[in-house]
């Protein structure tokens, strides 16, 4: 059994659309939630309240990059990330 993994990198841009000047953050997860497995294809649901692009890569490691971009790097460290079990497959919250 061969396991599935899946790099996942979410851009999640805030109000500050075609902004010149702005922050960049990234927020890494490398952990499964407690007892969750990808040795078999899984669900993933992403929900968020910012715009922007979802990239699933296939990878020999299990990772979720979110790259925030915001106009000040304040506003950049208040996205918030996490990755849960849901429903037999994984909940990704940007908030």
């Amino acid at each position: 059994m061969t396991p599935v993994t899946l790099l996942l990198l979410l851009l999640a841009t805030g109000s500050c659309l075609g902004a010149q000047d702005g922050a960049d953050h990234l927020l890494l997860l490398e952990t499964l939630p407690d007892g969750f497995s990808l040795d078999r294809p899984t669900f993933l649901d992403v929900r968020t309240n910012f715009s922007g692009d979802v990239r699933v890569v296939e990878a020999s490691e299990f990772r979720v990059v979110v790259n925030v971009t915001a106009p000040d790097l304040a506003a950049a460290y208040k996205v918030q990330a996490d990755l849960t079990s849901h429903k037999g497959g994984l909940l990704l919250q940007v908030v």
